[in-house]
This record gives C-alpha cells, sequence and structure tokens, in this order.
C-alpha cells in the first residue's frame, strides 16, 4: 500500500476527528483505522480507484451520516453500514455485493430524524440481484419511518418544513438545488431496468391509471411512494423528475395536484455527465398527496375519490431537454404495514405486484 505509516498512526490517535478527505488518493488500497474515531461525521473516499474493501467495523461509526465512495471502481463488496444521511457510491463499476442495513436501521428506530436521505447508486452495472434487493429493501424501511416520523406536513407550513430539512445538510454540500431537494425525504437512485417488487403497481411508459381500493383515504394513509425507470444514455448531472396525479370521484369531480420536483443526483456529486445503463429511481416526498393538495379541497373529496391518474416527466435541467421514461410504480403507505415490514416480511399491498396498462376506470 502506497501511503504513509505515520500518517495512519496519528489517525488511530485522532478520537476527536469528524471529517476525512481522501479524494483521489489513487493508490490507497484500504482504508486507514477508523475505528477509534467514534466522532466521524463524514468520510469522502472519492477516485480512490485502487481501494478494495469498506471495514466492517464502519456500521460502529454511529455519528457517520456521509459517506463518499463514487468512481472507487475496484470495490466489490460493501458491508452492512451505520445509518447514514447520504452515500455516494455512482460509478463503483466493480461493486456486485451491498449488505443490509437493516439491522442498523432497526436499531434506530427511534432516531427519526437520521431516516431521510439519498442513496446512489448509479452507474454500478455488476450490482446482482441480491444487492438491488438489499438497497430497495432498506429505501422502503427509511420511507416507511420517515412516513410515520413526528413531521405533519398539514399541520407546518411548508416553508418551516423545508427549512428544517435543508438545515440539517452539511454546508459543503449544499447546492442551489437544496431548498428543492430537501422536499424529498428518502431518495435512492441504482443501476437496474425494474421498478422494485414492493411497489404494488407498476406501469410501462410515463403514466399510471389505478383503482383506489374502499377506505384508501384513512388515518392510516401516509401518502405515495414514486418509482421510475430511465433508459440508458441519459445526462444525470441535472436531472430533474416531476410526478402530478389527477384524483377522481364516481361523479366526475377531479383534482390534479404536483409533486415537488425532485432532484435525485446532488449537484456537488461528480457523477458522470452520461451512463450506458438503465437507472431505476425511488423517492418519496414530504407533501403525501402532493403539493395544493387541500387547497379548496376538504378531506370529505379524497374520501370520494376512487382512482387516480399519475404522470411521470424526466428533464435534463441545463439543456431542458426531455428524457423518455421507460417505466413508472406506485405504492400506496399505510401505517398499519410499518412493523410488518420492519421485520422483514411483506404486506397485503407488496405481495401481490400488479402490472397495469391505465385501465379505464369506471368513475
Amino acid at each position: 500500500m502506497f501511503f504513509f505509516p505515520f500518517f495512519f498512526n496519528l489517525l488511530q490517535n485522532l478520537g476527536n476527528l469528524k471529517v476525512i478527505e481522501l479524494r483521489f488518493c489513487v493508490h490507497l488500497t484500504e482504508v486507514p483505522d477508523l475505528s477509534r474515531s467514534k466522532k466521524i461525521e463524514d468520510i469522502v473516499l472519492f477516485g480512490c480507484e485502487r481501494l478494495v474493501r469498506i471495514p466492517s467495523y464502519f456500521k460502529d461509526l454511529d455519528k457517520l451520516r456521509w459517506l463518499n465512495l463514487g468512481k472507487c471502481s475496484s470495490l466489490e463488496f460493501l458491508p452492512e453500514l451505520p445509518v447514514l444521511c447520504c452515500l455516494e457510491a455512482s460509478g463503483c463499476t466493480s461493486l456486485k455485493t451491498v449488505s443490509s442495513s437493516r439491522n442498523s436501521l432497526t436499531q434506530a428506530w427511534d432516531k427519526y430524524e437520521l431516516f431521510r436521505g439519498r442513496f446512489n447508486f448509479v452507474d454500478c452495472p455488476k450490482l446482482n440481484e441480491n444487492a438491488r434487493t438489499n438497497i430497495m429493501a432498506d429505501t422502503q424501511l427509511r420511507i416507511m419511518r420517515v412516513a410515520t416520523g413526528p413531521l405533519k406536513t398539514q399541520q407546518r407550513k411548508e416553508e418551516e418544513l423545508v427549512m428544517e430539512m435543508t438545515s440539517s445538510i452539511p454546508m459543503c454540500y449544499r447546492t442551489t438545488r437544496s431548498t428543492d431537494s430537501a422536499r424529498t425525504l428518502v431518495s435512492t437512485a441504482c443501476t437496474g431496468y425494474e421498478i422494485p417488487n414492493w411497489f404494488c403497481h407498476q406501469n410501462e411508459g410515463s403514466s399510471i391509471t389505478i383503482k383506489l381500493p374502499r377506505n384508501w383515504y384513512c388515518t392510516d394513509f401516509l401518502g405515495f411512494a414514486l418509482s421510475v425507470v430511465l433508459p440508458p444514455q441519459i445526462s444525470y448531472m441535472e436531472l430533474m423528475l416531476g410526478c402530478s396525479c389527477n384524483f377522481k370521484t364516481n361523479s366526475g369531480e377531479s383534482h390534479e395536484t404536483i409533486y415537488p420536483t425532485h432532484y435525485p443526483l446532488n449537484a456537488k456529486g461528480e457523477v458522470v455527465a452520461y451512463s450506458p445503463f438503465g437507472q431505476v429511481f425511488v423517492w418519496y416526498s414530504a407533501f403525501a398527496l402532493g403539493e395544493g393538495a387541500n387547497l379548496n379541497r376538504s378531506n370529505s373529496f379524497y374520501k370520494l375519490v376512487t382512482g387516480a391518474c399519475f404522470e411521470f416527466n424526466a428533464v435534463d435541467a441545463c439543456r431542458r431537454r426531455e428524457f423518455k421514461v421507460k417505466k413508472c410504480g406506485i405504492s400506496l403507505l399505510y401505517a398499519k404495514d410499518v412493523e410488518t415490514i420492519k421485520w422483514g416480511g411483506n404486506t397485503g399491498w407488496s405481495s401481490q405486484k400488479k402490472k397495469v396498462r391505465n385501465e379505464k376506470l369506471r368513475i
């Protein structure tokens, strides 16, 4: 290993270390011993192209919130990690295995504020099926925890909510998109071509029309998780994802809401501009029914709603170029399912995936 031994010895004595940046240390093959740095919050290993493994003790660094492994092209395995707010692993072209962080997540269940976050596995073409399953299962668990958290959008002003979420982002990571991004509570991007199995409503193309079950809008309802698959050769540097929903009743009354624009990738994430692989995006917004859902609409309206049509779009924010959405998915979230999902079981919704082709609603 090409590194100065005294530097590693020095790190072992830095119990108060909070940030370490080893960006583009191209000869680094292993992470220096940080097991005694219990206060560390931010580790940057971006561009360490010979780094082959992440130590298993990382899961015990319970203050760690930001881990940047982008372009670590020799990395093949990710062990269980602590509850991170941001994991950047784009361009890890040799990465095959990603361990589940379910244990860390369930152990930190009472620390709601830790579950909001962004996780980027764009351009990781060698991820095996089990790795993708673990990534998306952890995402579902995070979404359910955030959705049942103490923040109730209906009871607080939008500006107050967004300010709180933006303030949790370290200054070095904030960009002009931070305020917009803060409206998305959980976001995962991953190389692949399939909507996760726990999305019970899926469709080819950019829109999906679903029949809503009787009494769908109840006190147990937490909102919708959203997902799209985008094709290869798309610029992901300034990608914007949009979604609108038109709610309809049997009497023909309708109301359209728009979800906050989703910027799935940090503008400072240094991801490649173009990807030769398909990518899957999953996110959950702070607004359960979209922005403006309750404007001039009482809860009684949504109790009468029997169907909803979701329309997705993907745009390059710089060039204003629109991209094709290959697949889209919707998952209804209910508080009664939290414990089942928490312990790795299937809910009635997720166990019966429904692929629809915009069936006409009898409304």
